[in-house]
C-alpha cells in the first residue's frame, strides 16, 4: 500500500473504543438500571439524529459523516427501536434489546440508496492493560485494515 493510500485508509477508519468508559473523561458514576450506547455515523449523511420511538427527544442530533458521540448516552432496559435521520428523511430504524448496566454501539453505514443500522454488545472483555477496538471502514470503498505497532511496516 502506498504511503498516500495508507494515509487515506487510516484517515478515513474509525476506531471505536469498545467500552463506553472512556477513561479520558472525569470518573462520574455511572448510571444504574441503564444502557449505555456510543452511536457512529459511518454513512455518507450530513447532521443524522437519532431518537428512541416514542420519544421526541434526540440521543443525539447534528452529527456529521464520520463522527460519534464523545459520550455514551443513556437508554432505558428493554426493547428499544432507534430511528436514524437525516434531516426531514427516515434512513433507517434499528430494534435490539437493551440490558441494564450493559454497553452497545449502534452504526448507520452505507451510501446511496444502500443504508443499515446495526446495534452491536460491547461484550469483548480485552485482556489486562489493553483496550478492545472496533474499527469501521466509513469510507464509501471497500478496503483493507492493517493495525501495526506504531511505526510498524504493513505486511503483505
Amino acid at each position: 500500500m502506498s504511503g498516500h493510500m495508507t494515509r487515506f485508509a487510516l484517515l478515513s477508519l474509525l476506531a471505536v473504543a469498545v467500552a463506553c468508559n472512556d477513561e479520558e473523561e472525569p470518573a462520574a458514576p455511572p448510571q444504574q438500571n441503564v444502557a449505555q450506547l456510543r452511536i457512529v455515523n459511518a454513512a455518507d449523511f450530513p447532521d443524522v439524529q437519532v431518537r428512541r420511538t416514542g420519544s421526541a427527544t434526540p440521543l443525539v442530533q447534528d452529527m456529521g459523516f464520520r463522527q460519534s458521540t464523545s459520550t455514551c448516552v443513556t437508554v432505558p432496559p428493554g426493547e428499544q427501536a432507534l430511528i436514524f435521520s437525516s434531516g426531514d428523511t427516515e434512513l433507517r430504524i434499528a430494534a435490539a434489546t437493551f440490558e441494564a448496566n450493559e454497553s452497545y454501539t449502534a452504526i448507520l453505514v452505507g451510501s446511496g440508496a444502500t443504508v443499515r443500522a446495526v446495534v452491536l454488545p460491547d461484550t469483548v472483555a480485552a485482556a489486562a492493560g489493553s483496550n478492545a477496538l472496533r474499527f469501521i471502514n466509513a469510507t464509501s470503498a471497500a478496503g483493507d485494515v492493517y493495525v501495526t505497532p506504531p511505526g510498524g511496516a504493513v505486511g503483505a
